[in-house]
């Protein structure tokens, strides 16, 4: 997406670590505070918000709340076992991620 604004409305295919791909798209966007996304792969939605705070060290904390939209049993088990596996996985790997990129390795 190099050549697309970032914003409400941006659509994109996600990698989870579990290899689902689900069709994911940003609903809300407030820049520096709040960032919600809402994902369907077949029969399952769910939606992911990210809300930032700056510590008083400059850092920044990141509280996520990750909820089913709709859903139901699959061969992996339910909507809410599968996001409490993939979702906190996914949520360290982009934070790893986005810390090598901010100290430039």
């Amino acid at each position: 997406m190099p050549d697309e604004r970032i914003g409400v409305g941006q659509r994109w295919i996600d990698v989870t670590s579990v290899g689902l791909r689900p069709a994911m798209e940003t609903v809300e966007l407030d820049r520096l505070r709040r960032w919600t996304e809402r994902g369907q792969w077949r029969a399952i939605a769910a939606e992911l918000t990210l809300t930032f705070s700056e510590l008083p060290d400059g850092r920044c904390r990141v509280v996520a709340q990750a909820r089913a939209v709709r859903g139901g049993v699959s061969r992996f088990g339910t909507v809410t076992a599968a996001a409490g596996l993939v979702v906190p996985r996914d949520l360290k790997r982009a934070a790893r991620l986005l810390s090598e990129r901010a100290s430039g390795q």
